[in-house]
């Protein structure tokens, strides 16, 4: 029965700190005056901010997202004019996602954003155990990632 808690209180607090997250990022967006988008359209213009001309597939990569949700998020964000789809100069059947000229005058102001919970960890947490959690849950995710028995 103990080992049912343990790993329920895993989950159960793997959600609470997505909840908490939400919170403070749909919070700080409508303090900063962005009402258009939600906090899980952060991970695609990271990824878009950090390598412009990324592709679809990457993004679904980097994000642990299918390809068809990243797709659906990348068209919202374009229809919102964050982001712009781009033929690849190299392979013009394939297609390049770049933060648009919009994206990029916020970037700073989501990178404060950033910032600012990454230091609600800071202030909690070792840079020690910051990266200890962060190993245990990406071993924790791998764990579930594998095929049932």
């Amino acid at each position: 029965m103990d080992e049912l808690k343990r790993n329920y209180s895993i989950v159960s607090l793997s959600g609470k700190i997505v909840d908490e997250a939400n919170s403070f990022l749909k919070a700080a967006l409508v303090k900063a005056g962005i009402t258009d988008i939600l906090p899980c359209h952060g991970d695609i213009l990271y990824a878009c901010f950090k390598k412009p001309g990324i592709k679809v597939t990457e993004i679904a990569k980097l994000t642990h997202r299918s390809k068809s949700t990243v797709s659906a998020m990348v068209d919202k964000l374009r229809a919102l004019g964050y982001l712009e789809k781009l033929a690849d100069k190299n392979d013009p059947r394939a297609i390049c996602i770049h933060p648009s000229k919009k994206a990029l005058a916020m970037s700073e102001v989501f990178e404060n954003i950033s910032s600012k919970m990454n230091a609600s960890f800071e202030n909690k947490l070792s840079l020690e155990e910051i990266q200890t959690l962060e190993s245990l849950l990406a071993k924790a995710l791998q764990s579930l990632q594998k095929e049932p028995d």
